[in-house]
């Protein structure tokens, strides 16, 4: 299940995952929101948030706790698979941006950032859905067939990252390594 949108902006105040989006969590380890959710020890409010994210709930329906994002973020398609991004300053913003958008850099003569095309929907994500996200056409292109990519990507992982079935091998039993692919 994917993350709504919304748990891109709550962030994790501790733990392993400190400074974290609950969605990046999610993304990134969906066992440690299993361990938050049941967890009787952890605060009553991030046991139901963590929940709510592993069910892809709107997180700001039920708490009030959504960081704040600037009002908008502009977008646009420059060219070689790249998109130029600009938004308010917000140092909070900025942090989580550096964490959650890969391959960004800083251009300074146009004093914007930056960013691959594929990660588009993490940016999206980032800024609480599209409803902040002021984007070009060609962007607005881009979004869509990324986020279709992604769900196609997720069904060929659940088609093909299944349990192996078999006779279980020890590791000491294989005497040529280079042939394990061809064993298996």
């Amino acid at each position: 299940m994917a993350a709504h949108p919304s748990a891109y902006n709550v962030i994790m105040p501790f733990g392993k995952f400190k400074n974290f989006s609950l969605g990046y969590i999610l993304d990134a380890s969906k066992g440690y929101l299993d361990w938050i959710s049941g967890n009787e020890t952890m605060p009553m409010k991030w046991r139901e948030l963590a929940a709510m994210t592993l069910n892809g709930q709107d997180l700001s329906s039920k708490w009030n706790i959504i960081q704040n994002t600037p009002s908008k973020a502009e977008v646009k398609f420059i060219g070689d698979a790249t998109l130029q991004v600009r938004f308010e300053y917000d140092q909070e913003l900025l942090e989580r941006f550096k964490l959650q958008v890969d391959g960004r850099k800083w251009n300074m003569e146009d004093k914007c950032w930056e960013i691959p095309a594929v990660q588009i929907t993490k940016l999206v994500d980032l800024f609480g859905g599209t409803n902040n996200v002021i984007a070009d056409d060609a962007t607005k292109k881009m979004w869509r067939e990324e986020k279709q990519r992604r769900i196609d990507l997720d069904e060929i992982r659940v088609k093909y990252d299944t349990d192996f079935e078999g006779d279980r091998v020890a590791v000491g039993e294989i005497e040529n390594w280079n042939e394990i692919s061809t064993f298996f």
